[in-house]
């Protein structure tokens, strides 16, 4: 495996788990605004748990 090869393949991995991580950061935070919009709507039962 050439060096070239080996840079290639480390940036790809890092792109990777660059996008991953992004992807599920806005889903936490699509989850978190889902859950206080039905905390306000009066949907949750503020001792549940999930």
């Amino acid at each position: 495996m050439s060096a070239t090869w080996f840079y290639l393949c480390e940036s790809e991995a890092t792109a990777t788990n660059v996008f991953c991580a992004k992807a599920k950061r806005q889903q936490q935070q699509q989850q978190q605004q889902q859950q206080q919009q039905q905390l306000r709507q009066g949907e949750i039962d503020i001792g549940e748990k999930r």
